[in-house]
């Protein structure tokens, strides 16, 4: 993914830091870095809010508790970005199928 990305854009892992604290980490992290990056060491990362493009959850495992867990917790940091989500995407990433109990089958 990282190869397909504009060079001011970075991937990785982390937490964005706004003036109400840190988020909890992210799973993936996809951020600019031509804005206030405070702290990079490998591929974790802490940002500012106007830093992130986008934040995606990775679950290996796809039941109705842990898909509503993951939608609870990107819903907890989009309130905490604030009006500064408005230009950066939050998403789930599932790496296996769905259950059959919740393709309604």
């Amino acid at each position: 993914m990282a190869q397909r990305l504009p060079s001011n854009v970075n991937i990785g892992r982390g937490f964005v830091i706004t003036e109400d604290g840190p988020t909890t980490q992210c799973d993936i992290l996809i951020y600019r870095s031509d804005r206030p990056i405070l702290f990079r060491q490998g591929d974790l990362a802490f940002v500012t809010p106007d830093a992130v493009v986008a934040i995606l959850e990775v679950k290996s495992r796809a039941t109705k508790q842990v898909i509503t867990a993951a939608i609870s917790k990107l819903a907890a940091i989009g309130l905490k970005l604030g009006r500064r989500r408005e230009h950066c995407c939050l998403g789930l990433f599932l790496t296996k199928r769905l259950l059959p109990t919740m393709t309604g089958r």
